[in-house]
């Protein structure tokens, strides 16, 4: 990350001040550059047609709520192009609804002092995992990925098949030499012959695991407890 670019929407100013105070002081203890933009209206960031890594939302606004400023900015971006989310509110009833957009966090107003810098924190953890990438031997040679890029792996004629949203990598080696590695990296073994990204994991059932996709990824018999609880828990520490 050159320079982590921060958009902080909320449509109350002296929230604004307050929450970009509180950033700058937080932030000069890590060794980054940064910018942080501020909008008091999601559609000026929209129409600025500028990418931020990090979006700080309050959720209740006037002329567009946090929830309708995510779906729409992430229509707007290409498909390589991430971001994270950290809702702030004064309303502690929003937090349920705000699952379906995968927040980092939510943070509340009035703990705004308490829940900040371990959210941000938790932001620079998430980063390094995300740029954590695992070599490849493949038969045009070594070839670093990143795991995040990795839906699922799968075990084929002796060979390592790797599916990534755009492509699919053929590398030498089986599920044993890259197991305990992926393991660490949220990946969970549903079959002798796959390992799969829980990021992408929608629905677990009992023979089957389906991927946000639509694809159907086997799943042993006898193994549905412990990959739901392993899906749950790499949930929780995401």
């Amino acid at each position: 990350m050159v320079m982590l670019k921060i958009a902080l929407v909320d449509d109350e100013d002296d929230s604004i001040v307050r929450i970009k105070d509180l950033l700058q002081t937080i932030l000069a203890t890590y060794e980054i550059e940064y910018s942080i933009i501020t909008f008091t209206d999601g559609n000026d960031l929209l129409n600025s047609r500028d990418t931020f890594d990090l979006l700080l939302l309050d959720i209740d606004m006037p002329t567009i709520s946090g929830f309708e400023l995510v779906e729409k900015y992430s229509k707007e971006l290409l498909e390589n192009e991430r971001f994270t989310i950290i809702y702030i509110s004064s309303y502690d009833d929003f937090v349920f609804e705000s699952f379906k957009y995968s927040p980092l966090r939510f943070i509340r107003k009035n703990k705004l002092e308490n829940e900040m810098a371990e959210a941000i924190q938790a932001f620079f953890e998430q980063s390094k995992r995300d740029n954590y990438q695992i070599l490849f031997s493949t038969p045009l040679g070594k070839k670093n990925v990143f795991i995040n890029d990795i839906i699922y792996v799968e075990v084929k004629s002796h060979k390592l098949n790797i599916h990534e949203k755009n492509q699919l990598i053929i590398a030498n080696g089986n599920i044993k030499d890259i197991e305990e590695k992926l393991a660490l990296q949220g990946f969970i073994k549903t079959h002798q012959s796959f390992l799969v990204n829980f990021r992408f994991i929608n629905f677990i059932k009992h023979n089957e695991v389906i991927l946000d996709d639509g694809i159907s990824i086997p799943l042993s018999r006898g193994k549905y407890e412990k990959v739901k609880k392993e899906y749950m828990r790499h949930t929780r520490e995401k």
